[in-house]
């Protein structure tokens, strides 16, 4: 009789605790009712300078959200939360990483990001089974040796800062699969990155890269690799082993033609290369089926190739500020189309067939030399959006459309 009282008494208890361990607090006083209870406990965006040492009676705490404070340093007794998992420092005022928190071993997830670091402490090795560590918009400028033997990460963040070098012993965190490196100095593309064959999410946008090693052919496992804002003019032929690859980040380059390199990328969901000095197409985009995004505004573009009309998925296309003098009719064969931009062409008037397009939700028209637009468009029931602005059309030809498409709007 004893032990089938004892049986449901326990089982209560455990639903009780597993119930506890889903609440989160986000008061230390109502927290410090019932400290050993506390398994999440969320001080954030509460304007605080500091933290009290009461927060060490908080021993079973496995998740602490200390983010969008005004924090400079954390209490020593931070080192008895000795089960904590999960620690958010973002958007505070840190000059350094607090020494304290070295100790809390089983850490997996650390966010420093937004805060004033300047150097990373060499101690932070100890956090030996972190798996995520932001450091992303803060003031380092040179990546500690220590970093590297963070053998279990999986995620580091490090964009945002003034770093110029990223040391060769980088290749040694094999387990990556996410590596941010976007708006920092760097100039070099370290080639030991090409050895973190799990990677998967690549940034190196923002910085001052010319050339990209033709060992990035290894990161096969590549899902987004994106290379914005750099100084590149080509890209070298083995980017078409990252048959994994869906996203590409080309824009703000120096680019004169689309690199003959990812016209094999046949799983490549989204193409940006815009702002570059590109003038013509030519077969680069055939083989790209798969693709759905397509940004090509802020080039040198006059017209199309046939052959775009292979991009039978495309949904959104961006040709905006080149110089169409009228809209593509290769745009009207693709029927998957929902946005189309063309703002800041010299377009002088809308074709028939663009009221055909039955599946447009999004047409952007702003800034052309348009007179008229067709009032067969009133027949695109799935508008929701036309942007006309910046050209030369009469109002009466506007009000006609807008009784027409009523749950349309007009900017």
């Amino acid at each position: 009789m004893k032990h089938s009282l004892t049986l449901p008494f326990l089982c209560l208890f455990n639903l009780c605790v597993f119930g506890q361990k889903d609440k989160v607090y986000t008061s230390i006083t109502e927290a410090l009712q019932t400290p050993q209870l506390v398994y999440k406990l969320d001080l954030s965006e509460k304007e605080l300078t500091s933290i009290p040492e009461s927060i060490g009676q908080f021993t079973q705490l496995e998740w602490l959200n200390l983010s969008d404070n005004k924090l400079r340093n954390l209490p020593v007794n931070i080192t008895k939360l000795t089960h904590l998992t999960d620690l958010y420092l973002n958007i505070n005022q840190f000059n350094s990483i607090p020494k304290s928190i070295f100790t809390l071993v089983k850490l997996i997830y650390l966010d420093f990001g937004n805060n004033a670091l300047t150097t990373i402490d060499e101690t932070i090795y100890k956090l030996y089974n972190l798996k995520t560590l932001d450091l992303r918009k803060n003031k380092i400028s040179i990546v500690s040796p220590s970093i590297y033997k963070m053998t279990n990460l999986s995620w580091l963040d490090l964009s945002g800062n003034s770093i110029e070098i990223i040391q060769t012993e980088i290749g040694n965190l094999t387990r990556l699969t996410n590596l941010f490196l976007n708006k920092n100095k760097i100039t070099h593309f370290t080639e030991s990155i090409t050895n973190l064959k799990q990677l998967r999410y690549l940034g190196f946008s923002e910085n001052y890269i010319k050339v990209i090693p033709k060992s990035i052919g290894n990161l096969t496992q590549l899902i987004s690799l994106n290379l914005g804002s750099n100084n590149l003019i080509d890209l070298p032929m083995q980017i078409r082993k990252l048959e994994n690859l869906k996203y590409i980040y080309l824009h703000n380059n120096l680019f004169d033609q689309i690199p003959n390199s990812i016209s094999k990328l046949k799983n490549l969901n989204a193409l940006n290369i815009s702002n570059n000095k590109i003038k013509f197409i030519g077969n680069s985009l055939d083989s790209l089926t798969s693709l759905n995004r397509l940004f090509m505004q802020k080039n040198m573009l006059t017209r199309l190739p046939k052959s775009i009309t292979n991009l039978k998925n495309l949904t959104q296309v961006n040709l905006s500020c080149n110089y169409f003098i009228k809209i593509p009719k290769q745009l009207k064969k693709l029927k998957k189309l929902t946005l189309i931009n063309l703002a800041d062409n010299i377009i002088k008037k809308t074709p028939y067939w663009l009221g055909k397009q039955k599946q447009l939700v999004n047409l952007n028209l702003r800034n052309n030399a348009v007179s008229k637009l067709r009032r067969n468009l009133k027949k695109l029931s799935e508008l929701e959006i036309i942007y006309y602005t910046g050209n030369s059309i009469q109002p009466k030809n506007i009000m006609h459309l807008k009784m027409k498409l009523p749950n349309c709007s007009f900017q």
